[in-house]
């Protein structure tokens, strides 16, 4: 509603101001240095001894901070006390480990934060630990995974090592994928939930390009895939994903200006929407039936800035003439099988259906990329009776979500979709002879409803009991 909107407007302008920025960063700094101990770490809580583990982390937030601007000046004191002490406790596990063993991974991220000040150099105790810790990162990035080569071509480069550092972006670029629709990634970070990991990782490439190579074409196609990902993916919210919006809106081409709406024509004739909203720019058009039905519609995009939209259509048809309905993100298919008592169990075969049989109701939905909180309606043909009367949360093929059991149909509710082919299945008892329209199933993101398929619509036959 217009209501709704106008409150989201001004919660965005709330968030946009430079001056409750401030006093918000501020507050939350005093209380981080209210919560330090004596010796200049941070612990897990009120009166526990100082954590290497909370300190760093601490510090890791504060240098984000510090690189996006935000940092006051009272606080570099203890944040330099707070580096002192993270030093001395690394130093004396080295020492105490004969000086032989350490964790240059470990150690990367830390030299990576402590990169975010210019005047924070490492302690007389701690000196030794960091140059043999930045010989072994210049000489074994290779062994890295893209999110520890990404900080170490920032960290080196930050040291003075740019020749070393353009090596790594190098080895990004290749192993990077790229598409003129969806921009520029990687295939071989893991899925979580909430993409979180995947997330920053690009975040990070995006930052050591932005940094060293800010002209570099790949920088909008990185940019490009971060923010289509959000067309799809709660990124909840965690702190870290600051990250992620400093990443996209320091770099590349300008996609904040204002931009004019994208031109559509419907049979070579404009169309124009009643209203968009003031800073997104989104907009719905609803065309007539009449002068749509036969007609051409093109839409053309003006401005860098990468969008997204689609065409929905709703008819009604006979069972059998419904097609299948999928898109490059999203597909859904549906099959039975009959289930026939074995030695082991029951055995899956393609036998015709009889009245008791048991029936196994698969569906294969395909996406390509991650999702949240993707819908699934699988309508029920009137002969099937499903085995499990009782709604659940449960798993099928290593995918967990909500299973709704209604009269005539199958609701399942998944909280995260991960990106490929996902077989779901539950079974049902053939109950009624005769021929019965099987049903389509229905797949839908929740947070682009435009992105949504169905199966194909299909007639079973089910014979009398055998």
């Amino acid at each position: 509603s217009a209501a709704a909107e106008t409150a989201r407007m001004r919660s965005l302008l709330e968030y946009a101001d430079p001056a409750n920025a401030s006093a918000a960063v501020s507050a939350l700094v005093k209380q981080i240095g209210d919560s330090r101990n004596p010796d200049g770490g941070w612990s897990w809580c009120p009166d526990m001894p100082s954590s290497e583990y909370i300190t760093e982390t601490v510090l890791t937030s504060l240098a984000e901070l510090n690189r996006l601007g935000f940092m006051p000046d009272g606080a570099k004191g203890w944040i330099k006390k707070g580096f002192s002490y993270c030093d001395t406790e690394l130093a004396r596990e080295w020492e105490e480990a004969g000086r032989k063993h350490y964790s240059v991974t470990g150690l990367l991220g830390y030299l990576y934060a402590k990169s975010a000040f210019e005047d924070v150099g490492a302690s007389s105790r701690f000196a030794p630990l960091d140059r043999l810790a930045m010989k072994e990162i210049a000489a074994g990035w290779r062994d890295f995974d893209i999110h520890g080569k990404a900080t170490a071509a920032l960290l080196l480069a930050s040291r003075g090592d740019v020749r070393t550092a353009s090596l790594i972006l190098e080895s990004l670029r290749q192993f990077a994928s790229s598409d003129k629709s969806k921009g520029t990634w990687f295939d071989n970070l893991g899925s979580s939930w909430n993409g979180a990991g995947k997330l920053l990782t690009t975040a990070r490439v995006l930052r050591a390009y932005a940094t060293l190579q800010p002209d570099n074409g790949i920088i909008d196609g990185l940019r490009q895939w971060l923010v289509l990902s959000r067309q799809t993916e709660d990124w909840g919210a965690d702190g870290n994903l600051a990250e992620v919006t400093a990443a996209i809106l320091g770099s590349g081409t300008d996609w904040t200006g204002s931009t004019s709406l994208p031109e559509v024509t419907l049979g070579g004739k404009i169309v124009t929407p009643d209203r968009a909203a003031a800073l997104t720019g989104a907009f719905t058009v609803t065309l007539p039936v009449r002068e749509a039905s036969g007609a051409g519609l093109r839409v053309r995009k003006t401005g860098a800035a990468p969008s997204w939209g689609g065409v929905v259509s709703q008819y009604v048809a006979p069972i059998r003439d419904v097609k299948a309905a999928s898109l490059p993100q999203l597909s859904v298919r549906k099959a039975l099988y009959s289930l026939m008592p074995g030695k082991e169990g029951y055995e899956v075969t393609e036998d015709a259906l009889h009245t008791g049989d048991r029936v196994r109701v698969t569906l294969f939905i395909t996406s390509d990329r991650d999702m949240d909180y993707v819908a699934v309606t699988d309508s029920r043909a009137a002969c099937l009776e499903p085995a499990d009367q009782l709604s659940a949360y449960t798993s099928s093929d290593g995918l967990w979500f909500y299973r709704e059991v209604r009269d005539e149909a199958t609701n399942l509710f998944i909280p995260f979709l991960p990106k490929g082919t996902h077989v779901i299945s539950y079974d049902c008892f053939a109950g009624n002879a005769g021929e019965c329209s099987l049903g389509i199933a229905t797949a839908q993101s929740q947070y682009a409803p435009v992105i949504t398929a169905h199966s194909a619509g299909a007639v079973i036959t089910v014979a009398p009991g055998r």
